[in-house]
């Protein structure tokens, strides 16, 4: 009811997870100079000693835009990757059991996926596609 059924349910996601790895969060974000460069680095957690395992790299040509453009946006918003992956699940897995224990009892109504839900259950699965 409601379901596109081309998106994955929060149990399907949970089993595409374990096939599907990557730096676990916290990330952070540190301005840094590389040569005549400023870049944002994201870094995992550390593992091994004070730094954290790099994740990835957001250039900036110029400071100006390093430090007010849209460059620090875009490093932000990676390192939020791993939390907003994390939340989209739990909250997909929450409406996924509240629907389950509607069907077991009959009266309550389903919860159709609808605009958040579908976008959330996208971005999950654009999240675990491997690129090409």
């Amino acid at each position: 009811m409601g379901r596109n059924h081309d998106l994955k349910t929060a149990e399907e996601i949970q089993a595409n997870a374990i096939r599907h790895t990557h730096t676990p969060g916290p990330w952070t974000v540190d301005i840094h100079k590389d040569g005549g460069n400023w870049t944002w680095r994201i870094r995992g957690p550390a593992s091994t000693g004070p730094v954290g395992v790099h994740v990835a790299t957001v250039n900036g040509a110029l400071w100006h835009e390093t430090r007010h453009g849209t460059t620090p946006d875009n490093a932000a918003l990676i390192a939020a990757a791993p939390d907003l992956l994390h939340a989209c699940a739990e909250l997909l897995a929450e409406a996924d059991n509240r629907n389950q224990a509607a069907a077991d009892h009959p009266g309550y109504g389903l919860t159709a996926d609808t605009g958040g839900m579908i976008l959330a259950r996208m971005a999950i699965q654009k999240a675990r596609q491997t690129p090409a």
